[in-house]
């Protein structure tokens, strides 16, 4: 029995598509996360906020790490410093689902759910954001940052340029 043309096609557009590899790193780490809450405060005995801080922060690493190299693979173009200041600016922008994280979690346990399940559901309420400023803020690609951002090579580029377009 073989898989029709049209369904391998979805099936590769699907496979493909930056938002489905966003959420299968971050499905994956919704466990990870809720194993290292866990481990700070019911293993450790860390009061829960600095728990689910130190989680958040350690998953949020293992995150970036994967959507480097599953989700955003093609960008190979990272090299030297450029990997620790894309992992800076990943933590920094995970802060913008971290603030709709905690106000699920927070939420949900005032309502008295467990702080496992809510840890996860803030997750997953914080997906859609954490998507939109990853894309934008973090796995661009090295031709829009250049043209967003004008460094000192784009600027003297720029300025050459003008003066060739003077001088003609």
């Amino acid at each position: 029995m073989s898989i029709p043309n049209r369904q391998r096609s979805l099936a590769r557009r699907l496979w493909r598509a930056k938002a489905l590899r966003f959420a299968l790193v971050g499905g994956v780490g919704i466990p990870i996360n809720m194993g290292f809450l866990w481990l700070f405060y019911a293993a450790l005995g860390l009061p829960m906020k600095p728990a689910w801080v130190l989680a958040f922060l350690s998953s949020a690493l293992l995150h970036f790490s994967g959507h480097q190299r599953f989700t955003y693979h093609e960008q190979s173009h990272v090299r030297g410093w450029e990997w620790p200041m894309r992992a800076a600016r990943a933590q920094l922008s995970s802060l913008s689902g971290l603030l709709v994280n905690v106000l699920a979690f927070t939420l949900l346990m005032s309502l008295g759910l467990h702080y496992l399940p809510a840890d996860a559901l803030g997750i997953v309420a914080a997906f859609g954001l954490n998507f939109l400023v990853s894309r934008r803020f973090v796995y661009t690609p090295a031709r829009l940052r250049l043209q967003a951002i004008p460094g000192p090579e784009r600027v003297a580029r720029t300025e050459s340029a003008q003066g060739s377009e003077r001088s003609a």
